[in-house]
């Protein structure tokens, strides 16, 4: 664009023409928009979105997209969104999003066609996981052991092969370190998802907590598919984002009224 702009204006500078006031200023203030403090988002969520769609994860992209679609909601919901006019920025982003659908969305649709061929082992996966929770509800067979699992409760079509994870951490956890542990984990989510939750109803500090709970939607919804935790860089990075977004949640912000009001009790 930038070089289509200054071909442009030396093409019509050669000519001896003008470039008129209005379209100067309105390619001015376009290009100084995007060149500005919204390019770098802009460009942020064109890379990820593209990896994302490069890693060819069908639970992925879906439960990225619904965690995107919470974050708006929440921000709506609670009046933390913009009053300006947003249909440019949204057309922007469809846009891009579309091009890089159309460059990297390829490993994405060829795992997209071949999921009814993985449907029957994936819910062989689960009736592994029933039955492992139903013979050691209590105590479970042992965080991490699941490739070992596998192998006692397997059929006869799927008995030849290795795997790691049952694609469902849930399930997972439940059969490996008991229905106890299982329970008492999600119940410790769903306490921070509370705590999120009124942050994100406070008039202050309503991005991260927001951000939060999108997260954390995002990981729970993939978890039930996919072993998300269960990789080391995602546990790490969710941790570190769930850190920060309880922090905003639960920190009181001063107001300069509080503290003015404060000094004055103390000189009297």
């Amino acid at each position: 664009l930038v070089c289509l702009v200054a071909l442009w204006r030396h093409h019509m500078v050669a000519r001896g023409l003008r470039m008129p006031t209005t379209i100067r200023r309105a390619l001015r203030d376009s290009i100084e928009r995007f060149l500005g403090q919204e390019s770098v988002y802009l460009i942020g969520c064109a890379v990820m979105f593209c990896a994302l769609l490069l890693s060819g994860s069908r639970a992925g992209v879906a439960t990225t997209l619904i965690g995107v679609a919470l974050l708006l909601v929440l921000m709506r919901a609670f009046g933390r969104s913009s009053s300006k006019p947003v249909i440019i920025p949204w057309v922007t982003g469809m846009s891009v999003a579309s091009g890089l659908l159309m460059l990297a969305g390829y490993p994405l649709l060829t795992r997209l066609l071949a999921t009814p061929a993985v449907l029957g082992f994936r819910k062989s996966l689960m009736d592994i996981g029933l039955q492992a929770i139903e013979d050691r509800p209590f105590l479970g067979h042992g965080v991490g052991a699941f490739e070992q699992t596998y192998f006692l409760y397997a059929s006869t079509e799927y008995a030849l092969f290795q795997v790691d994870y049952m694609h469902n951490e849930f399930l997972e956890l439940a059969a490996g370190a008991g229905l106890p542990v299982a329970l008492v984990t999600i119940l410790g989510f769903v306490l921070l998802g509370r705590k999120l939750l009124a942050g994100t109803a406070r008039k202050a500090g309503t991005v991260l907590p927001a951000c939060g709970l999108a997260v954390m939607a995002q990981v729970g919804l993939h978890s039930v598919f996919d072993f998300s935790v269960s990789v080391p860089a995602v546990a790490l990075a969710f941790s570190v984002v769930l850190g920060v977004t309880l922090a905003g949640a639960t920190t009181k912000i001063r107001t300069s009224g509080a503290r003015v009001g404060r000094s004055s009790s103390n000189n009297r």
